[in-house]
Order: structure tokens, then sequence, then C-alpha cells
């Protein structure tokens, strides 16, 4: 039998570059377009399963693009994944990354042409030169301070949709968004609401995937439980046999909850879930000894179970003995990365003992970092979960705006990590603006800073040529006029632009690197 060989084809350094930036054009060309508030729409074009559709979403432009050159797909590809890297960190900036990774691409190819530098040079000198403004940025950051900050960080980053700003200001009223939880569901209504439901997650999840009870979503789903919680490692079957025998007679789920089940422990628990019928799961903890104590101490008091824990001389066979209780809740969601708790069934006053023990921890706590650390765990415990039901008329509208509110919400929390900046790229150029007599990597970074400015400007047929702009300000793209930014409303999250440099600096330097391409024949 003939064997099948598949030709292939060197593509030299100069070939590669030109192609590797065309992919990078056409990308850029069309994410550009959805930038800032006078963005364009993109008709995306659908398939036997999607209809098609207009977006002004920068990520969802960006992943439907599929380029016939494979040289230049490589290239897009490269960047679309560093775009949904940031959208997954910060929710926002994808649009803003695939323009700097072009223009840093671009500006360092015209510089390498002169032939005053090595490419090795001009990569390491970008490198170092990035950490320079990235260490500018933080220092130039504000701090949120208000629930309007808050608005407008929502605002921009779901491209002004009002019912999104206004459900994140909701969400706001009832819990802590810095480290609060968020979560989002179809309503079963036709309207939107938002409520909030006792709750805590952690992020922990099922020890096996023959634990799952709902095979489309991947996830263990109990109403009203018994709970085990085990401070120490299960290390042998035999030590939850007790639990086992009782689970007979109580005819309920069971959850348990350790750092470890060794041994034979994890295969015994499948067997009986897969073969006996027994509706069980078991999570392993994961975290620090530090956090791993808290968390035990904390659902014991949250469900009500009594802490199996060696210091305190508690075993499994108390519950034989019923000097041990079982704790419960009303429902349990278990993911293969988190489990969250509904309805914990613990004693009120005992709860309310723990948020008061927490904030005196806080209280007394002389280091920034402890009192974060606590201010988290009393959040994300003790402080429920707001859940927001979004209607909409049809199931590819709904994903569309989950997705929407879920970005929203990760702008929020980036604000809270680093604050925020001056938005529509004035931060940016303002950066750029402030280094004079450039060279080399410098010149490559502070000419590609001020693209996302121009492109917004662009966007609204606005040309800044003529404007001589003050630190801070930049153009209402929607009025036309002159502003001070950040007292316009118009922000972005820091941690946003940091990681936006990051990545199109990371992505642009490998292509720099890259001198020659390996692609079939059919390709070349």
């Amino acid at each position: 039998m003939k064997k099948t060989v598949v030709i292939k084809d060197i593509v030299g350094i100069s070939d590669t570059q030109k192609r590797l930036l065309e992919g990078l054009n056409k990308l850029a060309d069309a994410v550009g377009a959805t930038m800032g508030a006078a963005g364009n729409n993109v008709l995306i074009e659908g398939n036997v399963n999607t209809p098609s559709f207009l977006t002004k979403d920068g990520i969802s432009v960006a992943k439907s693009i599929k380029l016939e050159d494979a040289i230049q797909d490589v290239a897009a590809d490269l960047a679309v994944d560093a775009a949904e890297t940031v959208l997954k960190t910060t929710g926002d900036a994808t649009s803003l990354t695939t323009i700097l990774i072009r223009a840093i691409y671009k500006n360092s190819l015209d510089l390498l042409e002169d032939g005053k530098i090595t490419r090795t040079n001009l990569i390491k000198e970008i490198l170092d030169f990035s950490k320079e403004i990235i260490q500018t940025l933080k220092k130039n950051s504000n701090k949120i301070k208000t629930k309007e900050d808050i608005l407008n960080i929502a605002n921009i980053s779901s491209n002004n949709d009002k019912e999104v700003v206004n459900l994140i200001g909701q969400a706001h009223d009832k819990i802590d968004l810095e480290s609060g939880l968020i979560e989002i569901k179809e309503s079963q209504t036709s309207n939107t609401y938002i409520d909030i439901v006792e709750g805590v997650r952690i992020h922990s999840g099922f020890g096996s995937h023959h634990f799952i009870t709902n095979s489309e979503d991947m996830a263990v789903e109990y109403d009203s439980p018994i709970i085990v919680i085990s401070e120490e490692k299960i290390s042998d079957p035999l030590q939850i046999v007790p639990v086992l025998k009782l689970l007979e007679k109580i005819n309920k789920p069971l959850i348990l909850i350790a750092p470890k089940f060794e041994g034979n422990v994890m295969g015994m628990l499948v067997y009986n879930k897969v073969q006996q019928g027994l509706r069980v799961a078991a999570i392993e903890m994961q975290g620090t000894n530090k956090f791993k104590e808290e968390l035990f101490n904390d659902l014991s008091v949250i469900t009500g179970a009594t802490l199996i824990s060696e210091n305190l001389g508690t075993k499994f066979e108390d519950f034989e003995n019923e000097t041990a209780t079982f704790g419960s809740c009303d429902n349990i969601i278990i993911t293969s990365e988190s489990t969250t708790i509904y309805g914990g069934r613990g004693s009120v006053s005992n709860i309310e003992n723990r948020k008061n023990d927490i904030k005196n921890v806080i209280k007394m706590s002389t280091e920034e970092f402890d009192r974060n650390e606590q201010k988290l765990r009393l959040s994300s415990r003790f402080e429920g979960i707001a859940t927001i039901f979004l209607y909409a008329k049809t199931l590819t509208e709904l994903r569309a705006r989950m997705d929407l509110l879920d970005d929203a919400t990760k702008a929020v929390r980036a604000a809270y990590v680093l604050g925020y900046s001056s938005g529509g790229g004035a931060e940016l150029r303002d950066i750029a603006s402030s280094y004079e007599d450039v060279n080399n990597g410098e010149y490559v970074l502070t000419n590609s800073l001020i693209e996302p400015f121009l492109q917004i400007l662009a966007n609204a047929d606005i040309s800044a040529v003529d404007n001589d702009f003050k630190e801070g300000e930049g153009i209402n793209v929607l009025t036309g006029n002159i502003v001070n930014m950040i007292e316009e409303g118009v922000i972005d999250p820091t941690l946003s632009l940091v990681t936006a440099i990051e990545s199109a600096v990371s992505i642009s330097n490998s292509l720099l690197s890259v001198s020659h391409t390996i692609i079939d024949k059919r390709y070349s």
C-alpha cells in the first residue's frame, strides 16, 4: 500500500513576517472597528446551527475569524488566544489587546528594517520598557471609592447597556462586589430580577466524575443532604463505615468533605455510588493549612456539622452513638472546580457569633494582607450570593446578555484589584507622550500605546491631529467635546490595561522571534 506523504514548504523570514502582519492587520481591523462608544457593528455569517448576527463584542468578532492563508491564520489565532486570556481575567480589553499586538509587531518590523538593532535586543528592550510602563500605570491608578465609580466601569464594559449597569448597581446595594459572589441564571418568569440567597462557594470540586448526577451541567446536585466534615485525611474505608451504616436509616444523600481521601476510600465511595445506588459525593479541600483550618471550622458552623478533628477528640464513631451531629443545607451543587452550599442549616446564633469573631479579627489586625484575607472570608462565606435572573426572548439573546453581564462583573472586580484609569485610550496616550527622545524598544511601545486612542476616535470619524490634550483629557465620541475622561465617567480598570499590555508584549515578541514557518505545500 502506497504511503501518503504531505509535502511541506519552508517559508523564509521576510515572507513569514509579511504574512504574520497581514493576519494581525485583518484581525485588528475587524475587531478594532468595534472599539469605543461609537464603535461599529460587525455582521457575522451564521451556519446550519447558528443564525447570522450583528455584534459590537470584540471577542465574538475575533473568535469568528478564520483566515485562508495558514501563516496569517496562525498570527490571528495567537492574538485571539491572548485576548481571551485578558477577557477571562478582567472581563474587558479584548479589542485593546488585539490593537496593541498589531501595533507592537508592526512598529517592531519597521524599526528592524533600519538595521539599527537586532531582533534579540529589541525583544528584550520592549519587555523591559513594558515593565516600566506597567509600574507607571499602577502608580497613577485611582482607587474605587464610590458606587458611581463601579457603575462607570460597568457602563464602559457593557457598551453602555443600561440594564446591565442597573443590575450591577442593585448587586452593589446587596453584597460586597469586591469579594461577594454573583451568579447569573435564566429567569423562569418574563422579568429580569436580582435575589440574594444564603450560600457559600468553595473552590474545591468533586473527587470523581462518577459522582455526577446532572450530566448536562456536569455537576453533582442534591437537596437536603447530610454533610460530614473531617479536618483529618480519610485513609481507610473502615473510618467512614459508621456513617455509611446510618445512611440506610436516614435515606438522604451524603456529602463527605476532607483534605484528602487516600488508599481505596475514593474507590469504595465510587463503587457504592455506581453499583449500589448510594447517593454520595466526596470533596477534597484545596488550599494552605491555615486556609483549610478556617474553612473547615466555618463550614461546620454554616451547616451545623460536628467537625471531625483529632484536636477536638471527635471521631466518625461519634455519629453512631449520637454525640456528633450531621450538617445539612437546602441544596448543594458540586462541579469539578467548585462547591456551592445554599441555605446552610447551622444555628443562627452560632453563625452570628462566627461573623462577629471574624469582624473582631479584622478590627484587631495590624497587617493589611491579613485584614483583606479576613474581609474576603467574611463576605464570601457569610454574606450570601447575589443571583441575577435574566429574561430574554431567545436563547441567543440570553447567552449574549449573560456574557455581557459576566464581563461587566469581572471588570468591576478587576477595578477593585488595581483601581481605575482614564478610559478611551487617554491613559495610555498620556504615558506614551510623557517620554521624549525615545529609541528602539521605547520607540516601539510609545508609538503603539497611542493606537487604541486613535482607533476609538477613527470609529467616530473624529481626527485627533489638531487637538492639544491635557493629561487625562480625551474626546467624548458621542458629543465630539474634549472632556476630562474620569470626570466624564469614561474609565478603565487598571488591571485590564496592565493585562492587555503584558499579553500584547508577550505575543508580539513571540512572533518577532519567528524566522521561518513550515506549512503544508498547498498553503504556500
